[in-house]
C-alpha cells in the first residue's frame, strides 16, 4: 500500500461523499425541520468540518481498500463497486439501524440516508479503485 495512492484516491473520494449527501440531500428536500430539537446550529465553519470528517474516512476508506485489494471480486472499477457495496453492507447499514431501534427520527430520513449511503460508497469505492490502480 502507497501512502500516495491512499491520499489522493482517499481525498478525492471524501469529496465524493460529501457532494453526493449534498446532492441528495437537496433532490429530496428532507424537512429537517420537523424534529428541530436533535440538530445542533450549523454556524461558524461547520461546512469545512464536514468536509475535513468525510476527507478523513475516504483516507481511511483508500487505506482498507489498499489492505485487501487482492481479496476483493472484480477488476477496475468494478472492484471498488464491489468494495463500495461492502462498506454500505458493514457501516451504513447497522448505522441505520441503531438509529431505527434507538431515536425518533422519521423512517423517511432513515431511508433516505441508507440510500444516500449506498449511492455515496458504490461512486466513491469505484473512484479509489480508479484512482488506485491509475496513480
Amino acid at each position: 500500500m502507497e501512502a500516495k495512492k491512499v491520499l489522493i484516491s482517499g481525498i478525492a473520494a471524501g469529496f465524493v461523499l460529501l457532494m453526493i449527501s449534498f446532492l441528495i440531500e437537496s433532490i429530496f428536500a428532507v424537512n429537517y425541520s420537523a424534529i428541530p430539537q436533535i440538530w445542533k446550529p450549523m454556524t461558524g465553519n461547520w461546512i469545512y468540518q464536514l468536509l475535513i470528517l468525510e476527507i478523513i474516512k475516504g483516507i481511511i476508506y483508500a487505506a482498507v481498500f489498499g489492505v485487501i485489494y487482492k481479496v476483493l471480486p472484480g477488476k477496475g472499477w468494478k472492484k471498488g463497486l464491489n468494495y463500495g457495496f461492502i462498506l454500505w453492507l458493514v457501516a451504513t447499514i447497522p448505522g441505520m439501524g441503531i438509529i431505527y431501534l434507538s431515536m425518533a427520527i422519521p423512517n423517511n430520513i432513515i431511508a433516505l440516508w441508507i440510500i444516500e449511503g449506498l449511492v455515496g460508497l458504490l461512486a466513491a469505492g469505484s473512484l479509489i479503485s480508479i484512482l488506485y490502480n491509475r496513480i
